[in-house]
């Protein structure tokens, strides 16, 4: 980039910067909560159901997208530990934003989006992807302000949006006006996420996870393996599996599985991989 400015506007521009080039090296992945899920199950009883977390699986994928910005990704996640149950899929944009001394984080979605369902491993899916195919919240209600700004805090970064201001207007369905507010920390290895709808009139949470208690989520990486079966959604058994031969099935270290013959075909062996931190 071509600085411009005195000294401090030099310095905080490449800070911001460095701060993007990281944010977005580290945001990149697979993430997981199997951890805190499994955590939960011997006192989910106690647990009040608005706070209980459902086992979400997060994939972040970088795109080249000119025509949207520099830095885009395609978020899917799918809950239940099912790939055929997917929860959510977003296009998000990052930028500096001198002015609010932030990476802003724009969050955008797709227009037909089911034609685009697994495209973290098929970026092919992208290819013809216009900018009109793609929209965001202020299109839908005027005045919404729901990006989020990531600030560097010690070793992780820490995104928030501004208090209220993706905030949502009464409707037949849900008679009062609400707000929604994002939360999110993001290390190395740890993306944590508050994720709530509230009702702006007195902050009663309407939906999603405490603030004490955000969906935790760790890093997960992916290994390649070689099987006669795979993951879902690949392609399944189709004959014998002593007469066909091993194909390629990824898992990945956050609980990822995947059910393989026996050699000889005599019955099925199910292989999972699994990390913990201590």
């Amino acid at each position: 980039p071509v600085w411009s400015g005195n000294g401090e506007d030099l310095k905080q521009e490449s800070t911001l910067h460095e701060d993007l080039e990281v944010l977005t090296s580290w945001f990149a992945g697979e993430f997981d909560n199997k951890q805190q899920v499994q955590s939960e199950q011997p006192i989910l009883d106690s647990i009040p159901e608005l706070d209980r977390h459902r086992r979400t699986h997060i994939t972040h994928t970088r795109l080249d997208l000119p025509q949207l910005g520099n830095r885009v990704f395609y978020i899917e996640e799918y809950i239940h530990d099912d790939p055929s149950k997917i929860s959510r899929q977003r296009i998000v944009l990052f930028q500096v934003d001198e002015k609010a001394n932030a990476v802003r984080m724009r969050l955008g979605m797709l227009r037909n989006e089911k034609n685009f369902l697994g495209a973290g491993q098929d970026v092919s899916k992208f290819t013809d992807l216009k900018k009109e195919d793609v929209y965001f919240m202020e299109d839908l209600v005027p005045g919404a302000q729901c990006d989020v700004f990531w600030r560097r805090k010690a070793g992780q970064f820490e995104g928030a949006m501004l208090d209220k201001a993706c905030k949502f207007p009464a409707t037949e369905r849900v008679s009062r006006e609400t707000y929604n507010l994002h939360e999110l920390y993001l290390s190395e290895d740890q993306y944590w996420r508050f994720d709530a709808g509230f009702f702006v009139d007195d902050n009663t949470r309407m939906i999603g996870a405490s603030r004490d208690n955000p969906y935790k989520m760790s890093r997960a990486h992916r290994f390649a393996c070689k099987g006669y079966d795979s993951l879902p959604g690949n392609p399944p058994l189709t004959a014998d599996a002593a007469n066909k031969k091993p194909q390629m099935f990824s898992v990945h270290t956050q609980g990822g599985w995947a059910t393989v013959p026996v050699a000889g075909g005599n019955g099925m062996l199910r292989v999972s991989l699994d990390t913990r931190r201590h």
